[in-house]
């Protein structure tokens, strides 16, 4: 079962992000589902329920109180070809970034093996394979860089599975961890 731990964002804030992201809509651009926006906080691929138990060891040794996430603006990955367009952190980064921290801790004491590189917390908007005009693109990405998405209270985190299907992916919720 693939699964991943992540924020959910609330439908006002989601709705906001989608009517500026489906201007990004377009051959080549797979766009996430506006009810699937999260964010992220680790990918952990396919897990047993024995390893889906662990995650949840994990995810219980998490130290945070709620704290306030706010989104503005988007940018992209891999600046010599997007791949992934997405909505930027503005407010609560600190706080993602240590929740991130303690869970890849405890998550390598109980032997996973965590994907390695710098944590940016962010909401994937879309995945590009290609496009005809990346400049185009870029500016438009760049018309949108302090765009005000809307701030939210964080009172949990979340492990989900993903089963992949041809509508895009269905998220389910397997364990909740209030902050």
């Amino acid at each position: 079962m693939r699964t991943f731990i992540s924020i959910d964002i609330p439908e006002k804030v989601r709705e906001e992000i989608a009517m500026v992201s489906r201007e990004f809509s377009g051959d080549g651009i797979t766009m996430v589902k506006t009810d699937a926006l999260h964010l992220s906080i680790h990918f952990l691929g396919d897990l047993t329920e024995q390893g889906i138990n662990k995650v949840k060891d994990s995810m219980n040794e998490i130290s945070a109180e709620p704290f306030e996430v706010g989104i503005r603006g988007i940018d992209f990955f891999t600046p010599n070809f997007i791949k992934v367009i997405f909505a930027k952190i503005s407010k609560g980064e600190e706080h993602c970034a240590n929740i991130y921290d303690q869970l890849g801790n405890s998550l390598v004491s109980r032997g996973f093996e965590l994907e390695p590189g710098k944590y940016t917390p962010h909401v994937t908007l879309a995945r590009v394979k290609r496009v005809k005009n990346p400049a185009a693109l870029v500016s438009q990405i760049r018309s949108h860089s302090e765009t005000e998405f809307g701030s939210f209270m964080v009172n949990s985190i979340k492990l989900k599975s993903s089963e992949l299907t041809g509508e895009g992916p269905v998220y389910t919720d397997l364990y909740k961890l209030d902050l």
